[in-house]
């Protein structure tokens, strides 16, 4: 048996305050690094048996190197966590962007809809008429107001050619 005084253990482990040394000795302990018992009384850890962790002089430059392997190897991984979390942002950003155009888009162009006055539609019927049918009837009043009401209101899609009144487009 072996009695090291916490002051020593303090001293060498380069530890703050009892209780910070407390802890590691009992998780020691429990992990049968070794068997001995606190006292705390005198504070002293009475060592009874401990597993040997000596290492040779010629195997501290084989461990270095293999420490040093896996700090490269985390420092890897941390920058290709990096670069993924770039990545996933940028197409965050880019879907975002793409999302806005679309709306508004989409909102400008239920305002056109929603905006154009019966008189440019009438307008643009009586263009697309032949000039022989320009001057001798107008259009009959209630079918155009169909067909510029159900435009409106976005019901019947029409299409004008030239020559032909409005007509449905095809789906």
């Amino acid at each position: 048996m072996k009695c090291i005084p916490y002051s020593v253990l303090l001293k060498d482990l380069e530890m703050r305050n009892l209780r910070e040394l407390e802890d590691l000795i009992i998780e020691a302990v429990y992990t049968d690094i070794i068997q001995g018992k606190l006292d705390q009384r005198n504070q002293l850890l009475e060592v009874d048996f401990c597993i040997g962790r000596d290492i040779r002089k010629k195997d501290i430059n084989n461990i270095v190197k293999t420490l040093h392997e896996w700090c490269d190897g985390c420092e890897a991984v941390l920058l290709g966590i990096e670069q993924q979390v770039l990545r996933a942002n940028q197409y965050k950003e880019n879907h975002n962007r793409t999302q806005q155009q679309v709306e508004a888009e989409i909102a400008c162009f239920q305002r056109e809809k929603r905006d154009v006055p019966l008189l440019n539609l009438i307008t643009t019927a009586f263009f697309w008429l032949p000039t022989s049918r320009r001057h001798s009837k107008p259009p009959h009043p209630p079918r155009l107001r169909r067909w510029s009401s159900s435009w409106l209101n976005g019901s019947v899609p029409l299409t004008l050619s030239r020559g032909s009144p409005p007509r449905r487009c095809p789906k």
